[in-house]
């Protein structure tokens, strides 16, 4: 809730409630870090997702997807060492079929934010995963639009991400007197942060004013910022990450003795 504040709603809790909210995905991470048991994980991850599937119902689906997939690793993760996250026959028929449900509702929601009825085809599944291929079109519209948004919000887009987490929480901007940067306005789309944002802007001015948005992309975003030398660096850096967090695996003894593998 505190981190909600910086974009759709303001609930007017007190800074003591809603400080440490705003680092609530940070100590949920934290968290697992310890290895909790089989029942507190479950038991708390389902407040979790509920939490997720009423943002989800909302219309946001980027924050709910990314937990959705951070949780997924995690027990793939958990489940190579440690018999407690064992998956059986039954457990992987069960996520098929919920899989194949979560699509549906997903589809659904897409309709209903354009205030469309849903139509259901033999290829709903296949049509799902088809329209999550926002990339090419994003590249394609940011090089045509590249001095246009260069224009309006510069080049720090490849770190939008963070300085908005940085600035945005309610911890930041009570403290330093941030003002807040509300979700679809004009402040979010030249202030250099949102590159989704600053796009739609710039294609659909009124319907984006009116809650319509687009999708980004990393790779647009590192072109955009730097040309193919940055972008080069930057999708470097990222497979490195990934294949350190894929292969390494963080060794530590006691609660908090931590060894962390270093690139090179």
């Amino acid at each position: 809730m505190g981190y909600s504040e910086s974009y759709t709603i303001t609930v007017n809790l007190p800074f003591y409630f809603s400080a440490p909210s705003a680092a609530f995905y940070l100590l949920l991470c934290l968290w697992l870090s310890t290895k909790p048991s089989k029942k507190e994980f479950v038991f708390s991850i389902i407040i979790v997702l509920i939490m997720e599937s009423l943002i989800l119902f909302s219309g946001d689906r980027s924050e709910p997807m990314s937990v959705i997939l951070m949780l997924s690793y995690y027990v793939i993760v958990q489940r190579k060492n440690d018999d407690f996250y064992s998956i059986g026959k039954k457990q992987i028929l069960l996520i098929a079929v919920v899989a194949i449900d979560f699509i549906y509702l997903l589809q659904y929601i897409n309709f209903s934010r354009d205030h469309n009825t849903m139509t259901i085809t033999e290829n709903f599944v296949v049509d799902f995963f088809n329209k999550q291929g926002i990339s090419a079109a994003v590249i394609g519209k940011g090089y045509d639009l590249k001095d246009s948004i260069a224009e309006i919000g510069g080049h720090h887009y490849s770190l939008g991400t963070i300085s908005n987490y940085l600035t945005q929480n309610v911890v930041a901007r009570t403290i330093f007197g941030i003002n807040r940067i509300n979700l679809n306005s004009v402040e979010a789309a030249t202030s250099g942060n949102s590159y989704g944002s600053t796009m739609a802007y710039i294609r659909f001015r009124s319907s984006y004013l009116n809650g319509v948005g687009c999708g980004t992309s990393y790779i647009a975003e590192l072109y955009h910022d730097g040309g193919m030398i940055l972008l080069i660096i930057g999708s470097t850096l990222v497979a490195a990450i990934m294949y350190y967090v894929y292969v390494k695996k963080i060794e530590y003894s006691g609660a908090f003795s931590i060894t962390c593998p270093v690139i090179g």
